[in-house]
């Protein structure tokens, strides 16, 4: 008998930092498991910020194949993308998702009214951007289990930036299968490497979701045996 787990990140908007969301944002939208937020290639004429829930990005080919960019959590925005007028890739959800959303030319409105808020949004961007590009470097850098750990770190670390409890940011709605899309191997080597951090007591498994056990260690992991410099305080960004 399984206890079950219900994993449920919700961004904290009582929170300071976050107090301006209900101010920009005003319509929500709801999501299922498995339902598309965005299509690649669609016309970015909204803005959307996450409340609570998992998604994930991915680009499609024109052989049918995909492949998952990122994960999207709560705090995270879509359609932010100020080059671009159309969406670079499709958004589908992973767990049931809420967030709200605004049409796209008032939200520039709005912004214009409060330029700071404007910088703290691109700062937030910006750090967001660094984080993926250390992601890619390390990708390229390391061996598959160098890049789970580093994964399932950078996942945890996204959660407490924008304020989940700690102990809530340790569990993952997320499987083996995803993990082995998101890194680029297959399911079989995922699975292994999954079993090694498991037996290593850095992660485990909770029914459908993913646990934690020991943040620090899945940090050194990360950078074990790279030529590439750890960051200060545990951080990556």
């Amino acid at each position: 008998m399984h206890d079950t787990v219900y994993v449920n990140h919700t961004l904290p908007l009582q929170d300071e930092s976050h107090q301006w969301v209900s101010d920009i944002f005003s319509v929500e939208y709801r999501f299922r498991a498995g339902q598309y937020l965005v299509y690649q290639g669609d016309l970015q004429n909204k803005i959307y910020i996450i409340l609570d829930g998992w998604g994930h990005t991915h680009e499609l080919f024109e052989d049918g194949r995909r492949q998952i960019v990122n994960f999207v959590l709560p705090g995270n925005m879509i359609g932010l993308e100020i080059d671009d007028d159309k969406y670079n890739y499709t958004v589908q959800a992973v767990t049931d998702i809420r967030l709200l959303g605004i049409e796209k030319s008032l939200f520039w409105e709005k912004i214009k009214a409060n330029p700071l808020l404007l910088l703290k949004i691109l700062k937030k961007r910006e750090r967001h951007q660094r984080v993926l590009e250390k992601r890619i470097i390390l990708l390229t850098a390391a061996n598959s289990f160098n890049s789970m750990a580093q994964m399932l770190y950078l996942l945890y670390w996204r959660l407490i930036s924008v304020g989940i409890p700690e102990n809530e940011a340790k569990f993952f709605p997320i499987n083996q299968i995803l993990l082995s899309e998101v890194l680029g191997i297959s399911y079989i080597h995922a699975h292994r490497i999954f079993n090694k951090l498991e037996k290593m007591n850095l992660v485990t498994k909770k029914c459908q979701c993913i646990q934690l056990v020991d943040v620090e260690g899945l940090l050194k992991i990360s950078y074990e045996g790279l030529d590439i410099k750890k960051p200060k305080n545990n951080l990556l960004g």
